[in-house]
């Protein structure tokens, strides 16, 4: 998670930690907008409403949570999810 966070928002977490360096501290905020309504969340994927990288395959489906290596890491973003449609998605490799 710390070397290769592959959900936009767990990036987004990461970049938000204050650093005592004034070289490395965040200018702006990695997140804009509100948390979408927990009661009423939008329509696929709960975050495409402030994510920067969002598509409309984002808004229409919801991602499913998916194994990325052997390690266990795990996310629910078409973005780290081979072949899922999204344009920043890793290319789904070929035997």
């Amino acid at each position: 998670v710390w070397d290769s966070p592959a959900h936009p928002y767990t990036r987004a977490l990461l970049a938000a930690m204050p650093s005592s360096d004034p070289d490395r501290r965040t200018e702006k905020p990695p997140i804009s907008g509100d948390p979408p309504n927990p009661i009423d969340p939008p329509s696929g994927c709960r975050f495409h409403t402030r994510c920067p990288f969002a598509e409309p395959l984002c808004a229409n489906a919801t991602p499913k949570l998916t194994a990325l290596d052997r390690m266990g890491h795990e996310a629910a973003c078409y973005m780290a999810v081979p072949g899922s449609g999204h344009s920043r998605a890793p290319r789904e490799e070929t035997a």
